[in-house]
């Protein structure tokens, strides 16, 4: 406080006097009034300052770049944002561009362990197109097209169907909980009269298909036809044929 007035008055003889004498009489008023008064003003600078830094934050707006990432859906079945749907899995969809649905499910699959293109006439049967690319995450194998699918027309790559198999990774299910492992007893139970069970005559082995034929369904294998059976593979999509 003193060091305040004293750089704010002349120096003179009086200036000692005067200072000393409103220390003793009027501390108890507050002479320093003064000085509060430069507090007060201090303090108006620094709300003013910091009002006026939170404006021009408000006020600013950094740069943004597209997002080309793929989100994962909110309405997906709960456990896993992977879903074995019939029309596609939850995070992709049949028709969907190869780069998005690489994309979706390395996000919540982790790095594929597999990546191979072989012609249409492939380990998976005989498929639309002229090749044929899998993209695999251990048991799950993506098949993407160049052909004319119900999916996408022909020379334009796209996702058209999947084959889920037992393996390591993530354990997936369809959205009514049947996965592989589960028993023919769960896929009554899960899908009523929309089931049919085949016993494997033609040469094939038992198998299963959910709703109507083709485009649409759910298809797969079973080790046998007695409930106790479990489902050894899962497909959806334009299957490939024999």
């Amino acid at each position: 406080m003193l060091t305040t007035l004293r750089r704010s008055r002349p120096r003179s003889i009086r200036g000692p006097l005067l200072l000393f004498a409103c220390a003793s009489a009027l501390a108890a008023a507050g002479c320093g009034g003064g000085g509060d008064g430069d507090s007060r003003t201090d303090a108006a600078a620094t709300t003013t300052t910091v009002a006026a830094s939170a404006t021009s934050g408000q006020g600013a707006t950094a740069p943004t770049t597209p997002d080309t990432t793929a989100v994962a859906p909110t309405t997906v079945a709960a456990g896993s944002a992977v879903v074995l749907r019939t029309d596609g899995l939850g995070v992709t969809s049949f028709g969907d561009l190869p780069e998005y649905t690489v994309a979706a499910l390395t996000m919540e699959l982790g790095e594929p362990t597999g990546d191979a293109t072989e012609p249409s006439f492939s380990s998976f049967g005989t498929c639309p197109g002229t090749t044929l690319r899998a993209v695999e995450w251990d048991g799950l194998a993506v098949l993407i097209t160049d052909g004319a699918t119900a999916y996408g027309v022909e020379g334009g790559p796209h996702f058209f169907a999947y084959l889920y198999r037992s393996g390591g990774g993530a354990s997936l299910v369809t959205q009514e909980g049947v996965g592989v492992g589960s028993s023919v007893a769960d896929l009554r139970a899960a899908y009523g009269e929309a089931l049919q069970v085949n016993a494997g005559e033609e040469g094939g082995g038992p198998s299963f298909s959910v709703g109507p034929t083709g485009p649409g369904a759910m298809y797969g294998f079973l080790e046998g036809t007695d409930d106790a059976d479990a489902v050894t593979a899962i497909e959806a999509g334009q299957v490939c044929g024999e």
